[in-house]
């Protein structure tokens, strides 16, 4: 029995990432170099708050303070790509 929730599992697995990359790959082909870079961030910190949030993973001080340092860089980087961009439109 638990040899098919196994493979139950996988293949759910394996059914959403079909599905993802090519959303991924779409998207990636749409956005700015600079977002697309900061985007490859966000992988370690969803993995960090899915395993806090999903499985009752502890987060020590040491990964709360780099997950806020993580997302702020992601925001600073993309508040400066906006404003970059905005003169130039004008």
């Amino acid at each position: 029995m638990s040899c098919t929730r196994e493979l139950l599992a996988s293949a759910g697995l394996g059914n959403g990432a079909r599905q993802g990359w090519p959303l991924w790959f779409r998207g990636i082909a749409r956005l700015p170099s600079v977002a697309v870079s900061s985007l490859g961030l966000l992988s370690p910190v969803t993995a960090v708050l899915l395993g806090w949030g999903l499985l009752g993973q502890a987060m020590t001080g040491v990964s709360v303070v780099g997950t806020l340092v993580v997302l702020a860089s992601i925001l600073g980087v993309q508040w400066a790509m906006s404003r970059a961009v905005l003169p130039a439109v004008r």
